[in-house]
């Protein structure tokens, strides 16, 4: 017998019918959520590998030259006209500049060197703990914020590039004549990149200056200690003070004021003194231990006679400004029963009032004879 051909069996039922479709369904999507994944996730890998790719050369031009075949590890980072420090494994601390990019090798050099010494000295100013002497920061934050924002803002204004390197510049300065050799003369580690574009060649910088635990720990002892003198508390001049004050490059920074002999002359915290005198001189303040013993000298000398104790103060932006306190002469104490008499004799003792018996004074009242005129 033949066997008739089996039909093919199909959904006789819109349930049946569902149940096959979602199945179908399902499969599709999942297969479509995969290469979805699989796109987005090379399109992410392929992005970010742009973007290393731009901040190496961010507007910088054709690699055309380089001091090493690759660069060394602890250029790490490669924001132009920036700075960036690590901790090392023995307890001291690293810090690299990068340049901007500088028409001239030696000029990217500067300022990678500039930046480094300058990010050593703001993590010296961030290791320091002391609340009150943390106050000083209120003096250059600010403007150092602003600056940097400017130049994050338009990297090619010439105006903003140079603000920046004049207060670097000052800042390096003032950290090499201060710290001394906790301060390394030469960088531990340099590299350069060169590139040209439409403008001609362009150099980016790499520095790195290294601290060991030692030298670190020196500098934040050193920079972090204060002096108090008649309820005026003091530390000296910390190079980051130049970001708002180029022109101060000594002196004792006000970082808070009690009751004491110096209360109510207008110092107050933020302010930096520069010289104390009298009336007569005035003389420069080198550092807070200097402040103390000068200042106190000074206001014993004057308390003696009374006089003007005079502060020549940076309070602000402008040119300083001079705080005096008038210390009044002591009062004279008058002797007892009256003062004294002009003359050539001096002072003449007092005697009981009343009548005087002379006789008696020469002795009269002794012999009892008859010319006694008691008698």
């Amino acid at each position: 017998l033949n066997r008739k051909p089996e039909k093919k069996k199909v959904a006789t039922t819109v349930a049946e019918a569902a149940a096959g479709s979602r199945a179908g369904s399902f499969s599709v999507a999942l297969l479509a959520a995969i290469v979805v994944a699989v796109v987005l996730v090379g399109g992410f890998l392929v992005y970010r590998n742009m973007q290393n790719d731009k901040a190496k050369s961010r507007g910088l031009g054709k690699l055309t030259a380089k001091s090493a075949e690759t660069r060394p590890d602890w250029a790490s980072k490669d924001t132009p006209f920036s700075a960036f420090c690590n901790d090392t494994a023995d307890g001291g601390m690293s810090c690299v500049g990068v340049s901007s990019p500088a028409p001239t090798e030696e000029d990217a050099l500067d300022e990678a060197q500039e930046a480094a010494l300058e990010g050593i000295a703001n993590q010296v100013a961030v290791r320091i703990e002391d609340p009150q002497w943390k106050r000083m920061a209120s003096i250059w934050a600010q403007t150092r914020q602003a600056r940097m924002a400017e130049y994050e803002k338009d990297p090619d204004s010439t105006k903003t590039r140079r603000a920046i390197r004049d207060s670097r510049k000052q800042v390096t300065s003032l950290l090499r004549a201060s710290a001394g050799a906790a301060v390394p003369q030469a960088p531990t580690g340099k590299y350069f990149e060169e590139y040209e574009n439409a403008d001609g060649k362009r150099y980016l910088y790499f520095v790195e200056f290294s601290l060991s635990a030692s030298e670190l720990k020196s500098m934040v002892e050193q920079y972090g200690h204060t002096e108090k003198v008649m309820g005026v508390t003091v530390a000296t001049v910390f190079p980051m003070v130049a970001w708002r004050y180029p022109a101060v490059t000594k002196g004792a920074v006000v970082l808070g004021v009690e009751q004491g002999e110096l209360n109510g002359i207008g110092l107050a915290s933020g302010y930096v003194v520069l010289e104390v005198g009298d009336n007569t001189t005035m003389g420069a303040v080198n550092d807070a231990v200097q402040f103390k013993e000068v200042a106190q000298n000074l206001y014993d000398k004057i308390k003696v006679a009374g006089g003007p104790f005079q502060f020549r103060v940076q309070a602000n932006s402008t040119e300083p400004t001079m705080f005096v306190k008038n210390i009044p002469a002591p009062k004279k104490v008058e002797p007892e029963g009256g003062g004294s008499h002009s003359g050539s004799g001096g002072s003449r003792p007092t005697g009981p009032t009343g009548p005087i018996n002379t006789w008696d004074r020469v002795g009269g009242s002794r012999g009892g004879g008859r010319d006694d005129p008691t008698q």
